[in-house]
């Protein structure tokens, strides 16, 4: 019955990291959106001159 807990208690802190792990996955996806854009906007700068 141990095991149980054990297992019970480790997918509950699994669960916590994947949900951090989501959360910063989604910061990263806002930081490389906004970079992409930045280097579309250099690109098309560029293709001006």
């Amino acid at each position: 019955m141990d095991n149980y807990f054990d297992l019970k208690a480790e997918n509950k802190l699994l669960k916590q990291e994947n949900a951090e792990l989501k959360q910063l996955n989604s910061k990263l996806e806002v930081i490389i959106n906004a970079q992409r854009e930045e280097l579309d906007d250099l690109y098309n700068d560029l293709r001006v001159i």
